[in-house]
């Protein structure tokens, strides 16, 4: 039988294990969200917003950037917030959610 010792060795194994291979979690996607957050409401235009997100989200997720986000942006704005959903969802096998990214891409272009 596993002692509690055992059990928390074995965990902490794991967590660097997973963080080895390069498995991302929920909340290290929550950063990509508070991305927006911090951008989207300033009073700059469209295209100064778009160029700040796109440098905050390649130098934060430079892997997400150059495998996803840079196709996501060719599709039609009302179709980039479910991209971005179910990227992260295929990635994290968790549910994702961003109200800000959704309402940034459906009311801005």
């Amino acid at each position: 039988m596993f002692n509690s010792k055992k059990i928390v060795h074995l965990s902490f194994f794991i967590l660097i294990l997973l963080s080895l291979v390069g498995c991302r979690g929920n909340d290290d996607y929550q950063q990509l969200c508070l991305i927006y957050k911090g951008i989207v409401d300033q009073k700059i235009d469209l295209s100064t917003k778009e160029g700040m997100i796109t440098e905050k989200i390649s130098q934060i997720y430079p892997d997400f950037f150059n495998k996803n986000f840079i196709y996501i942006m060719e599709a039609d704005s009302d179709k980039r917030y479910g991209y971005i959903k179910k990227i992260v969802e295929e990635e994290t096998k968790q549910h994702w959610e961003c109200k800000t990214i959704k309402r940034y891409y459906m009311t801005q272009f």
